[in-house]
């Protein structure tokens, strides 16, 4: 939940700046793209880290469950963060796209949607071996699957 959070916050964010036309008020200032942009993922890495953090030490020290208490915190913390600003980077990409609130509102909630959506799916193990590590299958499911790639929690 961590990730998807980021994610809307973020988007809403910066759909909100481009809908306010305050970029535009930026680059009369002088201010350059790649600046507006880098200070957006930095702003966003900062975030990630403390929210990713949180749940970790959240997760291990107050509800002591065994994912968290038992594996390194390292491993929980590069999983979650990379996650996270890969979502970063998805609402950066889908922001260049979309032009209105409303539009944004549709991706927002589609994102958010297919990524719980996959992970419910892809959270039985029995799907998982079913879907990808069957020979049996036919060579469009194959196809099909490489869409799950595209999601950063696969």
């Amino acid at each position: 939940m961590v990730p998807l959070c980021i994610f809307m916050i973020f988007f809403d964010e910066l759909i909100r700046e481009k809908c306010d036309n305050l970029r535009k008020g930026l680059q009369v200032l002088g201010t350059q793209d790649n600046a507006y942009w880098a200070s957006w993922f930095i702003c966003g890495s900062i975030v990630n880290a403390i929210m990713s953090f949180e749940m970790i030490a959240i997760g291990k020290f107050f509800y002591k469950f065994d994912a968290f208490a038992k594996a390194p915190f390292w491993v929980w913390f590069l999983i979650i963060f990379m996650t996270s600003e890969t979502y970063i980077i998805i609402a950066m990409f889908f922001t260049t796209i979309i032009s209105t609130k409303t539009q944004a509102f549709t991706v927002n909630f589609g994102v958010v949607l297919c990524s719980m959506v996959a992970n419910i799916v892809l959270a039985e193990p029995t799907t998982i071996k079913k879907v990808f590590f069957n020979l049996d299958m036919p060579s469009w499911v194959g196809y099909a699957t490489t869409v799950f790639y595209m999601n950063p929690c696969f």
